[in-house]
């Protein structure tokens, strides 16, 4: 038998390749398992692993040119033919192979052939497939360790959001065949489209340049998985809608604190009654068996023929690097985090890194509970290339190094590490700019279909409004009612930032940064206006709005329900902290404006305690009854007192044409006093402060009738905004230094030639 000579190698490899294949022992056998259905073993005996020299020299001259996927000769002479151009725009390592590349070849395709000998039921291994030129390469050297150099690309989960949202899936042409064909992460980048084993490719050669431990991992996984189908997943962004931003109304107990002592005041207990609970419970109930049924959970999904032998890639993430305390699977379709031994995963075929490829000699076929993913433990992972150095070899020896070096000894007298150097990779460097991450989606925008959820993501300046996320959730499982609808918006002059629609509620968030400081905006659909009656009466009229801190009237939060308009202030001098108004719900149908001219018939006030004044005369509260032409004044508690102080002022009758203003009499005035040592106060001191009152009450009125133009102004504002909707570039983006460069064109004058006289 003709023997290939083998090229020229290092004079240690000609030692280890004596040696059985990755292992040290004379037998190493393989798994014997049916890589096809799990559950189903091979009933053949295991036969030792043929020994290197053994398999090197049985390697005849003609079977270089044999492919590793049983493709025919017709299909690779037009292989060549499209190669041929290919191979002239891309660099001289694309399109020819080094001595160093051959002779590992030479040994993949020889330890191929054996392997499909001795175990015939496995699948063929991926180790050999062409890149973009048509020219085999080993699946080691395509691997091209790269750091991205990006703030925005330094972890593990960053990486694999980018490679999945950059990447379009293109299906393999067989899902139970390996792909014949592995172009290098450069040109899978540039074409932003590939297969899940050049998706795994180029997210393990990022991976393992940020230094994880990370392998491609060739295997059989579901058919969702292959197919890179969400449908009957729970959509990963269901969690913020939960997320409320909206600040909590002032509690008026939070400064009475109880911390245990016996004569300290006590928090006022809030008392309910069970009975009202129970009825209100029992009300809950019988609207709930009156509404109609549920729809019936989705049917599972009709059983999959392929099951077990769809072919698929991933990336494993082994732990002792970046603080990763256990191993864990990366899908690079969806970017989507699994732990080691999902029942997703279904088989595992081989591993490899930049070092090796590992073959799996564990019997997977009843799952990965109990397996070890340490492909350099050659107890259950045989290496194809033998004698070459690994990961925890170079760990170990720069840790020794280290110590070395602190120790100042010399290191002079070291055994040489490894024996042989696996050749390095013949791609290009990977290159991952600012404008890749902005425009990461190709095409623009990227459409993902969850369980009863639809997620669209677009990039910057792609939709006319600014949107970049839009999350629409159904009602049911066919996606026919919409029942929220929630987007995200970048670059938006009127600062923007989320708006969620569902059941006919329209919530906005803004920036700080706004005309009048609002940052949430919460109303009806169906209502334009501040609160107007609706049509429905059903339907309960309601805006809310929440301001920043830096307001001058130190406004807050802003409701308005029905009848009712609650306004939360912070950190006021007067140390008003809450206004509630009441106004009067029939409607007037001459006025236009009859929002702002709606009668007022009450508006309590609650003030904070001011210290430089006596508990006695401080207000705590201020009740405007204006139905009833009466004032309620209640003071703040004094130490060592459960009940406050209150006044009640009766307003005398008011001038008119034909009567004279009413005179203030004691009748008017109803005084509460806590201390009965305390001088009561005379009536020309009450009537000081009878008219101090009323100018309260018409200042109370003029602020409550400012604030509601401001919300009707701020009402109309927003519906031109929504009408003329406006963005605005940033200068540090390449899309906008672009938009930037262009205006500075539009606005440059031209140069007319000057006419010398």
């Amino acid at each position: 038998m003709l023997r290939a000579p083998p090229p020229q190698r290092p004079s240690s490899l000609r030692s280890v390749m004596t040696r059985p294949v990755g292992s040290a022992h004379s037998h190493a056998p393989f798994a014997h398992a049916r890589h096809g259905k799990p559950g189903r073993t091979n009933g053949c005996k295991r036969e030792p692993l043929m020994r290197s020299a053994d398999v090197i020299n049985s390697h005849s001259t003609g079977t270089r040119n044999t492919t590793m996927h049983g493709t025919s000769g017709d299909e690779q002479d037009l292989q060549d033919r499209l190669c041929v151009e290919a191979q002239a725009e891309f660099p001289r390592s694309y399109s020819e192979n080094s001595a160093e590349e051959e002779h590992v070849l030479f040994i993949a395709q020889s330890f191929q052939r054996h392997f499909r000998l001795v175990y015939p039921d496995r699948k063929p291994l991926l180790l050999c497939p062409r890149n973009e030129c048509g020219v085999k390469k080993l699946v080691t050297t395509t691997l091209r360790p790269t750091m991205p150099g990006l703030a925005d690309l330094i972890v593990w989960q960053d990486c694999a959001r980018f490679v999945s949202d950059f990447l379009t899936l293109q299906p393999l042409d067989e899902p139970t065949e390996l792909p014949s064909t592995l172009r290098s992460p450069q040109t899978v980048l540039n074409s932003q489209r590939g297969t899940s084993l050049e998706y795994a490719n180029v997210l393990c050669s990022l991976l393992l340049g940020l230094n994880y431990n990370a392998y491609c991992v060739s295997g059989y996984a579901s058919k969702h998985l292959c197919e890179l189908d969400r449908s009957q997943e729970s959509c990963p962004m269901l969690g913020q809608l939960n997320q409320k931003h909206v600040p909590e109304p002032r509690d008026p107990d939070k400064n009475l604190v109880d911390n245990g002592d016996t004569y300290n005041l006590k928090m006022e207990m809030k008392l309910h009654s069970d009975f009202i609970l129970k009825q209100e419970n029992k009300k809950l109930e019988q609207q709930q068996q009156h509404e109609e049924p549920r729809s019936e959970p989705d049917p599972a999904p009709p059983p999959d023929p392929l099951w077990g032998l769809r072919v698929h890639f991933w990336v494993l993430v082994v732990a002792g690097s970046h603080s990763v305390e256990r191993d864990f699977f990366i899908d690079p379709l969806s970017g989507k985090q699994f732990p080691a031994g999902h029942p997703d995963f279904l088989g595992v075929e081989s591993v490899w890194n930049e070092f090796n490829v590992y073959i799996n000699m564990e019997i997977w076929a009843k799952g990965f509970q109990h397996m070890v993913w340490d492909p350099e433990d050659q107890s259950q992972w045989q290496t194809v290339v033998p004698g070459t150095t690994s990961w925890k070899q170079l760990q170990t020896e720069a840790v020794r190094r280290q110590v070395m070096t602190k120790m100042s000894q010399p290191d002079k007298d070291t055994v040489p590490l490894y024996s042989y150097d696996m050749p390095l990779s013949w791609c290009t460097k990977i290159q991952i700019t600012d404008r890749d991450l902005e425009m990461r989606w190709p095409g623009g925008f990227k459409v993902t279909h969850f369980k009863q959820a639809m997620l669209e993501n677009f990039i910057p300046f792609f939709c006319p409004d600014g949107v970049v996320t839009r999350l629409t959730l159904y009602q049911d499982p066919k996606k026919t009612q919409v029942q929220t609808v929630k987007e995200w918006f970048q670059n938006r002059v009127d600062l923007l930032m989320e708006t969620e629609t569902r059941e006919g509620i329209t919530t906005e968030r803004f920036k700080l940064g706004r005309s009048g400081f609002l940052t949430f905006h919460r109303f009806n659909t169906w209502l334009p206006d501040a609160c107007p009656v609706p049509p429905d009466p059903g339907v309960i009229p309601e805006r809310e709005m929440c301001f920043g801190p830096y307001r001058i009237d130190r406004l807050v939060h802003r409701l308005e329900r029905g009848n009712h308009m609650i306004e939360t202030f912070k950190k006021r001098r007067d140390f008003l902290y809450q206004r509630h108004t009441v106004f009067d719900g029939t409607r007037s149908s001459n006025a236009d404006n009859w929002v702002e001219q709606r009668p007022i018939l009450k508006v309590v006030e609650k003030f904070d305690r001011d210290v430089s004044k006596p508990a006695s005369e401080d207000i705590a509260e201020l009740a405007f009854h204006l139905a009833e032409r009466r004032v309620e004044v209640t003071y703040h508690l004094e130490e060592n007192t459960f009940i406050a102080a209150k006044r009640t002022f009766d307003k005398p009758a008011e001038s008119t044409k034909t009567q004279k203003a009413g005179d203030f009499t004691k009748d008017m005035v109803s005084t509460f006093q806590v201390d009965p040592r305390v001088e009561p106060l005379q009536m020309p001191q009450l009537h000081q402060l009878l008219l101090w009152l009323l100018e309260e009450e018409q200042k109370t009125i003029r602020d409550i009738r400012n604030s509601q133009r401001s919300v009707r102004a701020m009402v109309q504002c927003r519906l031109k905004e929504q009408e003329d909707v406006r963005l605005e570039a940033c200068p540090w983006t390449t899309t906008g230094t672009t938009q930037f460069r262009k205006k500075r064109e539009k606005l440059s004058f031209p140069q007319f030639p000057i006419q010398l006289q």
